[in-house]
């Protein structure tokens, strides 16, 4: 084997690795939230839920004040590996982590803000202020003024490639926390009780971050003194671009809440929390591996691997694609049975919110590949243009479509911005900027994995229609029919003959790797 193919294998186990523990502790991170929905809904009620809800949505916007911190993080110790300067790195990260802290203390300020101004503006009402005053404080320590300083520690790991290390401590983390917030919901704490569970649980996960992280920190020369003009320009460049690309996210999501309110009250907001959640998560599996990516794009970018970049594009756009039509088409397809058994019958109201959002971050996956590449290769300026653009077409059709399709009218806002912003403009202009035609990408990545999506939500929709699942066990052996079947496809359109022949060639050695059945061997 050549040193070139061996360091390739290497690059795609590290991919591979990565996005495997990602996704295993996404698949730990929803099966928490999927048995603790209920219980939460019926511990809080409506209401309680549709607030907690409403809090998160709020300090999502501090979000806004991250000016990227985090992802610069990952690049300039990812970047380190490519070019070897270890006094950049140094005055980068010195520079990243003295903004955070200042980033920290102005969110003090936004949480005080929307505590004065933001919470009685809502109209919630005056005997749920309080405990809504005091839920805000705990959410924001959670979610900004500790996550952003402490998210330091997880943009080395991140940036040192220990994404399996990472997924692990985060995924029992997730499980602690869980455990946490459905012991205080036994006990009657209420809304304040699993604002607590939430901010201890995430002190514990940083703990774990702080012992992987040590090794990687004693190499570091961290002071005040290493905070120079340069590297605040390369991070001030970065962080415009990650306002704007932050701000649309907000107004993608975090936004659809606060119009939910304002037109239908505080239980439909819970109605729609859980059409939102369910379409987060689908979002959330499908991003791992694109996150993955991440320091490979900046290694390679630091090294001047221009063509391996374009062809990284086609690849990863087709491969997070097979993931996306899977979840997705199970999502659409068999929505409205999913919520009646899991939540209740009264649930199936949010069926078609839940399937307009999916859809929605289905479309997004070519898009997060095409913003990854343009990030971590110092491209950031097409992004943020996008999604100012996106932003506002959201906003714009939420609003005029609420009035006459309710819940599914935000939804379809969302859904507009994204197929018009990111499907026809960012795709277009990013292939571009790479050297590759938008046909040549929707030909090699975008109709091998949406073709099968298509069919798959269909498949599932009318067999559910004709023999409708009786329990969530019938239910998962009626998708995970539907789901190998999508799978099938999938191999045959969305993978090249080596890729099959590579995955095959796994799935062999790991059967032989079981002992024989003492009736063959006999």
């Amino acid at each position: 084997m050549t040193a070139t193919a061996a360091g390739e294998q290497g690059v795609v186990g590290r991919v591979a690795w990565g996005t495997f523990a990602s996704l295993g502790r996404i698949g730990v991170t929803f099966a928490v939230w999927f048995l603790l929905t209920p219980f939460m809904i019926h511990s809080l009620g409506a209401e309680g839920y549709g607030l907690w809800s409403l809090l998160f949505s709020m300090v999502g916007f501090l979000s806004l004040l991250d000016l990227g911190t985090g992802a610069g993080v990952v690049r300039c110790v990812a970047e380190t590996r490519g070019h070897g300067r270890l006094h950049e790195r140094d005055e980068a990260l010195s520079t990243y982590l003295a903004s955070s802290l200042v980033l920290s203390l102005i969110g003090v300020l936004g949480i005080g803000a929307m505590d004065l101004w933001a919470l009685p503006a809502l109209g919630i009402p005056t005997g749920a202020l309080p405990i809504a005053r005091t839920a805000l404080w705990l959410v924001g320590l959670r979610s900004f003024i500790l996550a952003v300083p402490l998210g330091f520690v997880r943009g080395v790991l991140f940036g040192e490639n220990r994404l399996v290390a990472l997924n692990v401590a985060q995924a029992v983390s997730t499980v602690i926390g869980g455990l946490l917030t459905a012991g205080v919901l036994a006990l009657g704490a209420g809304v304040r009780g699993v604002a607590w569970a939430g901010l201890l649980g995430m002190l514990i996960e940083h703990l774990f971050y702080l012992r992987l992280a040590l090794p990687y920190l004693r190499g570091m020369r961290l002071s005040w003194r290493r905070v120079t003009l340069r590297a605040l320009r390369r991070a001030s460049s970065l962080g415009l671009a990650q306002l704007m690309i932050a701000a649309s996210g907000l107004v993608l999501l975090r936004t659809d809440p606060l119009i939910v309110q304002a037109f239908f009250g505080m239980a439909a907001v819970s109605m729609y929390a859980v059409a939102m959640k369910v379409a987060e998560n689908t979002f959330l599996i499908i991003k791992q591996f694109v996150n993955a990516l991440s320091p490979l794009i900046a290694e390679w970018h630091a090294a001047g691997k221009t063509t391996e970049l374009r062809e990284l594009m086609v690849r990863a756009t087709r491969l997070a694609g097979i993931p996306a039509a899977l979840i997705g088409g199970a999502a659409i397809g068999g929505g409205s049975s999913l919520l009646r058994l899991w939540l209740g019958p009264e649930f199936e109201a949010a069926a078609l919110p839940m399937r307009i959002l999916v859809l929605s971050m289905v479309l997004t996956v070519p898009q997060m590949v095409v913003f990854g590449l343009l990030t971590y290769s110092d491209r950031h300026h097409l992004p943020a243009r996008a999604s100012v653009v996106a932003a506002l077409v959201n906003l714009a059709l939420s609003l005029l479509l609420v009035r006459p399709f309710g819940l599914s009218g935000v939804a379809l806002g969302t859904l507009g911005a994204t197929a018009i912003v990111d499907v026809v403009y960012v795709l277009r202009s990013g292939t571009s900027a790479f050297g590759l035609s938008f046909p040549e990408l929707a030909r090699r990545a975008l109709l091998p994995t949406w073709t099968p999506l298509v069919l798959l939500s269909a498949f599932l929709a009318v067999w559910f229609q004709a023999a409708p699942p009786r329990n969530l066990v019938d239910f998962a052996l009626k998708t995970g029919i539907g789901m190998s079947l999508g799978a099938l496809l999938l191999g045959r359109l969305a993978l090249e003959p080596e890729e099959r022949a590579l995955i095959l060639g796994k799935m062999q050695r790991l059967a032989a790797s079981f002992p024989s059945p003492s009736w063959r061997t006999a």
